[in-house]
């Protein structure tokens, strides 16, 4: 199992890699990026992923080359997406959020969910809403990566 994790937050990704490990019998191979541009360039270069965990507000540019592209966009997943069905690319993808509403747009993530499951059906498996504080996103990503599981 091979898995992309395109994740800014240290903690919400430590969170999400202990989830992993506990997840599968067999550890998976894991790269991860902190940006949408490292990300696609990752999903761009290398389609031989199984799996894609998005996190949907990110900053454009990783830090190390940008200080100025470090403000998180609230729908860079979205952007991401949207670049991966315009090269074709349809690696599974379940994005995993900290917002139940982004602002921006007062936009539900229940609406947005909506809207991946049309856009990108190809490829666009489900979304968890992550919150450090309750353990129910882990069982909602279970629930979505068995269903990825079976497909695979």
């Amino acid at each position: 199992m091979k898995i992309a994790i395109i994740e800014d937050q240290p903690e919400k990704l430590q969170e999400i890699l202990y989830f992993l490990e506990e997840f599968y019998e067999v550890k998976p191979c894991i790269k991860i990026c902190e940006s949408l541009k490292s990300g696609l360039i990752l999903i761009k270069n290398d389609q031989d992923f199984d799996l894609i965990l998005l996190d949907m507000s990110m900053p454009v540019l990783d830090a190390k080359h940008d200080s100025h592209g470090l403000k998180p966009e609230n729908f860079a997943g979205r952007e991401l997406m949207k670049q991966m069905k315009i090269r074709g690319i349809s690696v599974p993808v379940v994005v995993v959020t900290q917002y139940a509403v982004f602002e921006k747009d007062n936009i539900t993530l229940a609406e947005l969910n909506e809207e991946f499951e049309k856009s990108y059906q190809d490829f666009y498996k489900g979304c968890v809403y992550f919150q450090s504080s309750s353990d129910d996103w882990m069982q909602e990503l279970a629930e979505v990566l068995r269903g990825c599981n079976e497909q695979l």
